[in-house]
């Protein structure tokens, strides 16, 4: 490469060239001058690392090492840093198999979408009746905006931003706005110092379990902490709206819930989408459609069966779990 092309062209073609390895399943190898200033000092310089973070960024499969390790005295430590640093960079790194070309308001809409087209066939298979228009829209129409045009265009965008450690940490907080919420807007959910003494050791767990680094340093990074807390409370609340159609049957439900979801995307797709310039790859298409069927569809309607049979608050628990996932 170094070559075959002007020098100040090279990083373009990096990224054109990780697109269309991943586009068509070829294997993405880095080599060469990865780790050269470990030859004669302890550390690697700062050139180095942001090398090797835009190496992992365009998801490279294979980092290869040459001088570094053929004729260095320090070949093992150089090995051991570049692992280790793999490993530290893999574990913060956020999945972005849709947001590949997808921006967060599209993931958000076609997932939606997705979720809708879904449970309409399953509505129709099982013979129920589909009514898009009734005494329950209006409820309909709220609960989809809360339910799934705002997190689903907000966890995104902040997930993007921050590691996943401080977003789990971020989500595990809502059982407390659940508490407080359901108290003074349920029959059945009072507080009680068993719950709240049960939310803070599982908060506190999730903090552990997790990682301490709760703060965040710039803007930038609160913006996005706020946006991942709004789209998480705003299932706390569509929760509590949940209850009062919950005796309606699941799927049908989420089926109008999500469709209602997706028109109040759909102005924001228009306006900020890149419909025109979209370049379909595999990984991510595939992503987005699974976002749609597995996690929208039918998580949402058991979701609903939960939030029926087992209230809101203990809905809002399932923050807890996130954690041992992200292990």
């Amino acid at each position: 490469m170094g070559s075959e092309m002007c020098i100040r062209d090279r990083y373009d073609a990096i990224n054109k060239i990780s697109k269309i390895c991943k586009k068509y399943g070829r294997p993405l190898i880095m080599a060469t001058e990865n780790l050269e200033s470990l030859h004669n000092q302890n550390i690697p310089s700062k050139n180095d690392i942001i090398s090797l973070g835009h190496s992992m960024e365009v998801n490279s499969d294979i980092i290869m090492l040459s001088e570094e390790t053929a004729i260095s005295s320090r070949w093992k430590k150089i090995f051991n840093w570049l692992s280790n640093f793999i490993n530290s960079t893999k574990k913060n790194k956020q999945p972005k198999f849709s947001n590949e070309i997808f921006n967060p308001i599209e993931v958000g809409f076609y997932r939606t979408a997705i979720g809708a087209l879904f449970l309409f066939c399953a509505v129709k298979f099982r013979g129920g009746n589909i009514t898009l228009f009734n005494e329950n829209t209006r409820l309909y129409s709220l609960i989809g905006f809360l339910n799934a045009s705002i997190p689903f265009t907000l966890l995104p965008y902040g997930l993007i931003t921050l590691p996943s450690n401080i977003g789990v940490i971020i989500l595990s907080a809502n059982p407390f706005l659940a508490l407080i919420l359901a108290h003074f807007f349920t029959l059945d959910e009072k507080l009680s110092i068993r719950k709240v003494i049960g939310s803070i050791i599982g908060f506190s767990g999730v903090v552990f379990a997790v990682g301490m680094e709760v703060l965040v340093s710039d803007l930038n990074s609160l913006i996005s902490a706020l946006a991942i807390y709004i789209g998480a409370s705003s299932y706390v609340i569509s929760n509590l709206i949940i209850r009062r159609i919950s005796h309606l049957p699941s799927d049908m439900v989420t089926m109008n819930t999500l469709f209602w979801g997706s028109i109040w995307l759909l102005p924001l797709v228009l306006i900020y989408g890149n419909l025109q310039n979209i370049e379909f790859s595999s990984i991510p298409v595939f992503a987005i459609i699974y976002l749609g069927v597995i996690p929208t569809g039918l998580a949402f309607s058991l979701r609903q069966v939960l939030i029926r049979n087992a209230g809101s608050t203990f809905m809002m628990q399932v923050g807890y779990i996130l954690s041992l996932i992200h292990i």
